[in-house]
């Protein structure tokens, strides 16, 4: 049994609280999934221009102490497994490091 949504279900409204079977309880629980994967494509998108923007100034790739405030906002939100959350969503976001050129 596939549990892929479909368009019609990933438009379905998903904030509304109360579902009235597991089906329907799946159907909610893809779309929310669906836009969460949304969500973070578009976060990584942001996160390499704002890394090219820092690196062009001058500045580091990565910003621990900026790093540090998102993930005590997800542990603010949704407790010690919201960091984890958000050290794998830092995680996706940061891109590969630029790799080190051979010296000759």
């Amino acid at each position: 049994m596939s549990h892929a949504c479909t368009d019609q279900q990933h438009h379905r409204d998903v904030s509304s609280a109360e579902v009235t079977s597991v089906d329907e309880g799946r159907v909610v629980l893809d779309a929310i999934d669906a836009s969460i994967r949304e969500l973070v494509l578009r976060r990584r998108e942001v996160s390499q221009q704002v890394q090219q923007l820092r690196r062009a100034a001058g500045g580091a790739r990565i910003e621990h102490t900026r790093e540090n405030q998102i993930l005590a906002g997800y542990g603010d939100a949704l407790g010690r497994s919201g960091v984890s959350l958000g050290l794998a969503v830092l995680e996706i976001c940061r891109g590969q490091a630029p790799t080190p050129r051979a010296q000759s």
